[in-house]
This record gives structure tokens, C-alpha cells and sequence, in this order.
């Protein structure tokens, strides 16, 4: 909460102030067997595909796509920002 002091690591949590009603309104969904395997695949290739071209663009000046073997003048010599 704002301006609240911890004073010990790990405070257990308060109370939640949201009405037991809500409770209720919980909707089951069933997720199983929602992608094939052959989908689950060709996303988790996308996403790290992904992550290593933005992390290229981050740390790399130059040779992003590593068309040529990587050298010490491709890193950036400092990150800004």
C-alpha cells in the first residue's frame, strides 16, 4: 500500500477488501489440449527467435543478423538509456 513501512522481511499479506461475492463469479475454462504440439512448437521457435533479436539490437551495433562470425567491434561498448 502506498506509505506503508515493512519493517520485517516477508510481512504476511492483509486482508483482501473485495466482497466474498465475487468469489461467485469465478469461470472455470478448460485449457487442455488447446494447441497441438506442432502449434506449441512453432510458437515457442517465434518467441525465441524474437528474444534473441531484440536482445541483438539491445547489445550489438552491428552484425545483428550474425551474417559474419561475431567480432569485438560488433558488442556496444556502453548501453544507454
Amino acid at each position: 500500500m502506498p506509505g506503508e513501512i515493512i519493517d520485517t522481511p516477508n510481512p504476511p499479506a492483509d486482508a483482501s477488501l473485495i466482497p466474498q461475492e465475487v468469489t461467485k463469479l469465478n469461470v472455470e475454462l478448460d485449457y487442455k489440449n488447446t494447441l497441438s504440439d506442432k502449434e506449441r512448437n512453432a510458437i515457442q521457435k517465434f518467441r525465441r527467435a524474437n528474444l534473441y533479436l531484440a536482445t541483438a539490437m539491445i547489445f550489438l551495433s552491428d552484425n545483428i543478423l550474425l551474417e559474419r562470425p561475431l567480432e569485438k567491434k560488433d558488442v556496444r561498448p556502453r548501453l544507454l538509456g
